[in-house]
């Protein structure tokens, strides 16, 4: 018989887990499922601080019986990367996945749950996977969340480290393919005992046309092959440095963003190497498409590569050409001191449009060489003394983020 925890043992574990970089809330078992206490879409953007824990524990305490974790990036860790969790809610399936990776299984912190396993890492992109009935899902966006230990489920079951708690585990960044936690649905999809569905003559020119259709990029396997070897990653391990870098930082974050990204993509690797035929980037295209697929809607291989011909055909300025970002390095290029670059980059950016112009923390950044939030402080300060006038404050849409308008303010002319 477990000893009963208090709401105040669930908040110092809160605070424990923040110190991981992870955003906590609290939960309650009250009803058959483990709802929050607490309103939390706010935590899906900022995570909250020590002295936000500890009101956030303080609503219900009554109802408290343990404590959550938002994942994706509301609970990032390393650049670019957003916290998942492999739910395998029955342990059939975690331990046939963890004969298949034993390293991986080894190194992965683990959680018991009351009928499996929850497996913890980071991914370079948001994605959500439901793989059915019984068998669990992939969470990894901010709308979901993770009951941790301590928590207690209504049968008395305690959630628990597989290994003991660990302090300050190693979370590594991880691609989809690399843990495996996609291989059973893979198996599912080319199970034999699925029924096959005969062609009749009238659809017969429309496989013809399909076939056609892909044709306009190389087949999969072909494109990404070094030295002939269809591996999902052989060709991924031979990029240059350069191109895995325009992968990673131009893979969609959530539905609605391909399009832009594709062009952002296409933009970076101009920068790679201009001026040579878009069939120059099919491998990279495809490295990228691999880890875009599970979150974009657009599943088609064929319509991504044509997407990205179209975008290769578009693009004028490379991505660190462009008068922006060449006024940001021009800023961060100055002897003087960071709010003095900062000043100098504003003014640069608004010679450029005439007037307003749009500016992030992480452009502020790009400008003085500072951290993000050390120069969102500045931009903050430069606000309050008058040398520059908020016109739209930034926003969070479903598809994007929009930086914050701003304008010379009187005393920054």
């Amino acid at each position: 018989m477990t000893a009963a925890l208090t709401t105040r043992d669930y908040l110092q574990a809160a605070l424990w887990y923040r110190s991981w970089g992870w955003a906590c809330l609290p939960v309650s078992h009250a009803v058959a499922d483990k709802r929050p206490t607490v309103r939390w879409k706010a935590l899906q953007r900022r995570k909250p601080t020590d002295r936000e824990l500890g009101r956030l524990f303080a609503v219900r305490p009554d109802r408290v019986t343990g404590l959550a974790v938002l994942l994706g990036r509301a609970s990032g860790g390393p650049p670019a990367g957003c916290l998942a969790c492999r739910d395998f809610d029955a342990a059939a399936a975690y331990f046939r996945w963890a004969s298949l990776r034993p390293r991986l299984a080894a190194a992965l912190p683990t959680v018991r749950t009351r009928r499996g396993f929850h497996v913890y890492c980071y991914l370079p992109a948001e994605v959500f996977v439901d793989f059915g009935p019984g068998d669990g899902d992939l969470r990894c966006v901010a709308t979901r969340y993770a009951v941790l230990p301590p928590s207690a489920h209504p049968s008395g079951v305690r959630y628990a480290w597989v290994r003991g708690d660990p302090a300050r585990p190693d979370f590594p960044l991880l691609t989809v393919e690399a843990t495996g936690f996609l291989a059973d649905r893979a198996d599912k999809a080319r199970s034999p005992g699925r029924p096959r569905t005969a062609l009749t003559p009238a659809a017969q020119p429309a496989r013809k046309a399909d076939k056609d259709k892909d044709l306009l990029c190389p087949p999969r396997g072909v494109s990404d092959a070094a030295g002939g070897s269809p591996g999902p990653d052989a060709r991924w391990a031979s990029l240059p440095a350069a191109e895995r870098e325009a992968v990673l930082k131009t893979l969609p974050r959530r539905a609605g963003e391909r399009h832009r990204r594709l062009f952002e993509l296409a933009r970076r690797l101009a920068d790679v190497r201009p001026g040579v035929p878009a069939g120059h980037w099919a491998g990279v295209v495809r490295a990228w498409w691999r880890r875009a697929e599970p979150v974009v809607r657009t599943k088609d291989w064929a319509v991504t590569w044509a997407d990205f011909r179209a975008a290769w055909g578009r693009v004028r300025t490379p991505a660190s050409r462009s008068p922006p970002a060449v006024a940001l390095a021009a800023a961060r290029g100055a002897d003087v001191p960071p709010r003095d670059r900062l000043r100098l980059a504003c003014r640069s950016l608004a010679g450029l449009t005439g007037g307003t112009f749009y500016l992030s923390a992480r452009g502020a950044a790009a400008a003085t060489g500072l951290g993000k939030t050390r120069a969102a402080e500045l931009l903050a300060g430069l606000v309050a003394a008058g040398e520059l006038i908020v016109r739209v404050p930034g926003r969070r849409s479903a598809s994007a983020r929009l930086a914050t308008r701003y304008a010379l303010g009187p005393l920054g002319d």
